[in-house]
């Protein structure tokens, strides 16, 4: 109790003063330079991303919140506070949803920046030379990235921080009801930028319950108990009347009851990599009863955010997209953990240094933050693959006025920029599969839509005879067709009936893609459609870049390897 009565009571150090406004504009002048360094406009979205702008651009054109137009509502983008964001955006400035998501992020990732300065100033009077560096290093981190690829991570991440800053605010200076009641309504804010927001927060509110004494709790408990049973509530009912499914859709493909073992050691050792320039000096936060305190608080939200992961497949983890909000969490508490540092260690003030020895130690600080940025620029470098797929499915944008539908398991660039109804065949945009047993697709599905084209992903990385199957349209696996199976063997086990659909069916197949011949996109086009010998043509003659890697594919179709002399071949 002694440590968390210090924690209101202590008395603080730098004041503000002219300095800190000189710092902030230096942060928005490097934040605009990195902006400017990384953030090319026209880059095309990752597929992910690309799903959720179809749903942005339904939503912002009044479709309401749908994959396809005129067909049920569906909640396939997750990050529903954000898809909505990028839709009013669109529909207030007349901005299209790409550039109305960077611009959205954009900002997210200025105000993250600034409040990591400006909140470890007023939370803990921090040093403002330590908070100008972290402050420095979330910019090098992959903000920008992020939003070039029209991710929500910024958007999310900037909505965790300022939870959290309210949250170690009610604790560090004020416990009040308009303290409560903002961390409250922002935690809620949270959550419905995506979901795991509610566990973040959840996580920050027992960090708040150990920062304070018992009589202190009782504002901060309410405050976030009565938001989320009213608001909270009443979204939650409003989501399972309109959708039908209490869960976004990805959800029930991507959970399935299972621990995702690799997803908990991705997750880690991505959040290990963010923070490895200060991960070694997080020790120090043990230096003092005070420091500890909130070392303690930092890891109650850090580790379970960490370890949710094993809850989720983490596939399509673009840029560390699923563990960058944490990063800004973390940034915001290293001022205040390493406060007592110098008492503890009984390091000299720094006026009372020579000027030589206070010019190296500035300029060795220096350095040490450039290498850092350095370390994590370079370590989330990411390139546009997806910049072919844009003209080669504007090519088939003129054929979709014409009702038909495309079957895909690439269900972002592709029907984004053909504006074709789809169905996705990985079921994350498809109610039908999702909530089949075990997310396979279901046998009749395809009879009953009878899609115009059909483009299924076939590796060669998948067990030799089911590659094979998947080539040849045989029988499927009977193992694969029944009991328990993981988001990856659900994906195989529908290709194989997409396969055996295809081949059993009047389809023509018009291409195999590839950028080596056992990593390849096929594409099938209905034989009886009018426009069928077009879109053959069309699919033929237009250069087709890889999703993969963006590299330029040759068509294998006349040279369908199977899977023993693909491995012969790597």
């Amino acid at each position: 109790m002694i440590a968390r009565e210090q924690v209101t009571t202590r008395t603080r150090g730098q004041s503000w003063s002219r300095m800190d406004w000189i710092l902030i504009a230096l942060l928005l002048l490097l934040c605009c330079f990195w902006i400017h360094r990384l953030m090319h406009w026209d880059f095309v979205p990752v597929e992910d991303a690309a799903i959720l702008l179809r749903y942005a651009r339904n939503l912002a054109n009044g479709y309401g919140i749908r994959w396809n137009v005129g067909q049920h509502p569906i909640d396939g983008a997750t990050d529903f506070l954000y898809m909505a964001a990028i839709a009013g955006i669109s529909r207030i400035t007349g901005l299209g949803v790409i550039q109305a998501s960077r611009l959205l992020n954009l900002t997210a990732y200025i105000g993250s920046v600034l409040l990591v300065y400006v909140g470890s100033r007023r939370l803990f009077d921090a040093n403002r030379w330590v908070s100008v560096g972290l402050a420095a290093y979330l910019i090098a981190c992959p903000g920008v990235q992020l939003a070039r690829g029209c991710f929500g991570a910024p958007f999310f991440g900037a909505a965790l921080l300022s939870a959290w800053f309210m949250a170690n605010l009610y604790v560090e200076r004020r416990r009040s009801w308009d303290i409560a009641i903002a961390f409250a309504l922002l935690s809620l804010i949270s959550g419905l930028v995506r979901p795991e927001g509610v566990i973040v927060t959840a996580a920050m509110l027992v960090a708040i319950l150990y920062g304070t004494g018992k009589k202190d709790r009782s504002k901060v408990v309410v405050s976030y108990l009565v938001v989320f049973a009213v608001l909270g509530g009443g979204y939650f009912i409003w989501h399972w009347r309109y959708f039908g499914y209490p869960l976004p859709n990805p959800y029930y493909v991507k959970g399935r009851g299972h621990l995702h073992w690799d997803g908990l050691l991705f997750s880690c050792k991505e959040i290990g990599e963010m923070l490895a320039p200060v991960i070694p000096l997080i020790p120090f936060g043990w230096s003092s009863p005070r420091c500890r305190n909130r070392t303690v608080r930092m890891l109650l939200v850090a580790v379970p955010y960490a370890l949710m992961w094993v809850l989720l497949e983490t596939a399509n983890d673009f840029a560390g997209r699923f563990q960058y909000p944490v990063l800004a969490l973390v940034l915001l508490m290293l001022p205040g953990i390493w406060e007592d540092m110098p008492a503890v260690f009984h390091l000299k003030d720094w006026r009372s240094y020579s000027l030589t020895s206070r010019r190296t130690i500035a300029l060795c600080s220096v350095l040490g933050v450039l290498v850092s940025m350095g370390y994590i620029d370079g370590r989330f470098h990411s390139v546009d693959s997806a910049f072919g797929m844009r003209p080669f499915a504007r090519k088939l944008e003129p054929y979709a006025d014409r009702g038909y539908t495309m079957a895909i398991t690439e269900a972002g660039t592709l029907p984004f920029y053909s504006r074709w109804n789809a169905i996705d065949l990985f079921a994350l945009n498809d109610a039908v599969i999702a909530h089949s047993e075990n997310g396979r697709l279901p046998r009749g599905y395809l009879d009953q839509v009878r899609p115009a084209l059909v483009m299924y992903h076939a590796w060669g990385s998948v067990p030799e005879s089911i590659y094979d199957q998947i080539l040849t349209g045989g029988p499927p696996d009977p193992g694969m067709q029944t009991g328990r199976l993981s988001f990856i063997q659900a994906q195989v086990a529908t290709l194989q009936l997409v396969s055996q659909y295809v081949h059993s069916h009047d389809y023509i197949l018009a291409a195999a893609y590839g950028s080596d011949p056992c990593n390849l996109h096929l594409y099938w086009v209905r034989a009886d459609l009018p426009d069928a010998d077009d879109l053959v043509r069309v699919i033929r003659e237009t250069p087709y870049y890889f999703l993969d890697n963006g590299k330029l594919a040759a068509d294998f179709r006349n040279n369908l390897l199977p899977s023993g002399d693909c491995r012969l071949n790597r």
